[in-house]
């Protein structure tokens, strides 16, 4: 039995190690989205996109635009959100776009934009009302742009103009993505086509897929050889992927031999991520974490003050940006890069969908390592002493709030 007609097949796992045909950094909203949608603008057969955050403004229109251009001249077009970071969107959302010829479906949306005025006797049933809060735990956090299975822009830039400097002007978000291209592209996709089989929409048809597509989908992925601490497409959507994640973190931490530079929006490490970083700063590592001053939750900042205590103690450097919003996710293990949307925090670990891009090029390596020295010109150095007496009352709050860690 075929496929229906608006799925495109499953594609094949690479099966040997590439590289990157293409790699190009962007540190500005205004470069990363400018590029994005003149590749949507060149795109021939399909366009998948998920975002944590699609907002109705001057940037979403300019997406949304894109994409209806997109569908006119027929090619494929799927627009995934997540249901925490659009809040904004519903039925009639979903509506809108359906009509321009965009297929669209919310991640995990809340029960009663799914559900509506049937959602409320539901709620003293006690069993569906903790499996909807256990769902909605787990969000939609990657932000992709994929094109003909052959481009792909990934980074931690969300559809708003918050990320625009046009718009914001100079308090618009620090943030960082990369535009590749490559087979290895391909693998994004099977992540994208497992959360799309599991996104909601009123407009999706009734159909064989939903079931057939999680199945074909972990078939594909148990046989990948793509899944290996060498591939350049870091993902969590499997649990058994999020142990590797996490492990190859740790070793690469505990092998390390010159520099450990993190930066991090949202910086609320687990212990065994702060031992292995005490103890490659205790032998002799570059251990440097940039962290925001001004953030837009204001609670992870409280945590992020509350467990740096024993990383100043052990020699890790702390600086804090702050000349605007700092939302970028970089990490620099001595020569080995990744960008993405993944935090060193247990949502980005344990709940959320993340995607990391590992650069190969000497070039972007060396364009990180540059924004991370500019980022610390900007930024002041947390020292012990400061950390004892200036921030009292954030670690106070942050105290108090330290229960709530494992959900931030």
């Amino acid at each position: 039995m075929e496929a229906p007609h608006h799925i495109l097949p499953f594609p094949q796992p690479v099966a040997e190690s590439r590289e990157w045909v293409s790699e190009e950094i962007f540190h500005t909203g205004d470069a990363f989205f400018a590029g994005l949608l003149a590749d949507v603008g060149q795109a021939k057969k399909s366009i998948e996109l998920e975002f944590y955050i699609f907002e109705y403004d001057e940037v979403g229109a300019r997406v949304f635009q894109a994409l209806k251009e997109a569908a006119a001249r027929g090619v494929q077009v799927r627009l995934m959100v997540d249901g925490v970071g659009c809040p904004h969107w519903s039925r009639s959302s979903l509506k809108d776009v359906f009509t321009a010829g965009i297929e669209a479906r919310i991640y995990r949306p809340f029960p009663w934009v799914r559900l509506g005025v049937r959602f409320f006797p539901k709620l003293f049933n006690f069993r569906k009302m903790s499996r909807w809060l256990q769902v909605l735990n787990r969000r939609n956090h990657r932000k992709v742009c994929l094109i003909d299975q052959k481009i792909a822009w990934v980074g931690s830039f969300n559809v708003t103009k918050a990320h625009l400097e046009e718009f914001a002007g100079e308090g618009a978000w620090r943030d960082s993505g990369v535009r590749v291209e490559g087979e290895e592209v391909k693998t994004l996709r099977v992540a994208f086509e497992r959360a799309w089989t599991m996104a909601w929409s009123p407009f999706r048809k009734k159909t064989w897929f939903r079931k057939r597509g999680r199945w074909s989908a972990s078939r594909s992925i148990r046989k990948a050889d793509w899944i290996r601490p060498q591939a350049l497409i870091r993902l969590n959507f499997a649990q058994f992927l999020r142990h590797q994640y996490y492990g190859g973190l740790l070793h690469r931490i505990g092998t390390c031999r010159e520099r450990i530079w993190i930066t991090s929006a949202y910086f609320i490490p687990e212990r065994p991520l702060v031992r292995a970083l005490k103890m490659a700063a205790w032998g002799g590592v570059d251990v440097r974490i940039v962290i925001p001053k001004k953030s837009d939750v204001p609670i992870v900042r409280w945590l992020s003050l509350s467990l740096l205590y024993s990383l100043l103690r052990a020699g890790v450097r702390v600086y804090q940006y702050h000349p605007r919003i700092l939302h970028a996710k970089i990490l620099l293990i001595d020569e080995w890069a990744t960008i993405g949307s993944c935090n060193f925090n247990h949502r980005s670990f344990h709940h959320d969908l993340e995607v990391d891009i590992v650069v190969q090029k000497e070039e972007s390596v060396r364009s990180l390592k540059r924004q991370f020295s500019t980022d610390l010109a900007f930024s002041e150095e947390l020292t012990l002493e400061k950390w004892k007496y200036k921030f009292w009352w954030e670690r106070f709050l942050g105290r108090i709030v330290f229960f709530l860690r494992y959900w931030m």
